[in-house]
């Protein structure tokens, strides 16, 4: 019997440890709009990473994609399999103040689907910090966004991961905690991915 309840609990905890999420708040915060990244990633669905020097946060409704956070260097993944719709027709943004480790999805346009971005040096199923980006004296519609839930999602059965997305609801007061995030003000442009070349000759087999 004790076997049998320990095998029961192992692959609970197997399961819970595989599939992790990723779940990303968009919401009005006083005067702000307020972008929150908590929880971990599984990364044995995705494949590919490439590392970009200096990511800069911001958002684009209209792709969609965003990055909150200030981390150094970020690593892209591809394999994201389940997209996201628009999240509205807004333009791209920077963020005015962002904090924690760099973390989002972008799509860079070059056949290859969308990315996940993540700390360099990010352990799979490991919990992030908090990653927060704000932008000051925005609403959710003069960002062009559209109150709701969406997701992007990677991987299948044990390696099944996604990232749960929510716009909107009521609006809350401007906690204190953001005051102290002032210190890491930066304004830029989203990073782009190096376009990768195909070898001009590749060898056949005759």
């Amino acid at each position: 019997m004790m076997k049998t309840v320990n095998a029961a609990l192992l692959a609970a905890l197997v399961c819970t440890s595989a599939n992790a999420v990723l779940i990303t708040t968009i919401q009005e915060v006083g005067p702000n709009v307020v972008v929150t990244t908590n929880g971990s990633v599984n990364l044995a669905g995705l494949f590919d990473p490439f590392d970009y020097g200096s990511p800069l946060p911001g958002i684009a409704p209209f792709v969609p994609a965003f990055l909150t956070g200030s981390s150094p260097i970020g690593t892209g993944y591809l394999g994201i399999n389940v997209n996201s719709a628009p999240w509205g027709t807004g333009s791209q943004q920077p963020a005015d103040l962002n904090s924690g480790p760099i973390v989002g999805v972008y799509d860079f346009f070059y056949g290859y689907g969308p990315e996940l971005i993540v700390p360099q040096g990010y352990v799979s199923n490991t919990t992030l910090a908090t990653s927060t980006a704000i932008y000051l004296g925005e609403t959710l519609a003069t960002m062009g966004l559209v109150p709701g839930n969406y997701s992007w999602g990677w991987g299948t059965g044990l390696d099944a991961d996604s990232m749960q997305i929510s716009i909107g609801g009521a609006a809350i007061p401007e906690p204190s905690t953001y005051i102290a995030l002032a210190g890491f003000g930066t304004l830029g442009v989203f990073l782009w991915r190096r376009h990768k070349v195909k070898a001009a000759s590749e060898a056949t087999i005759t």
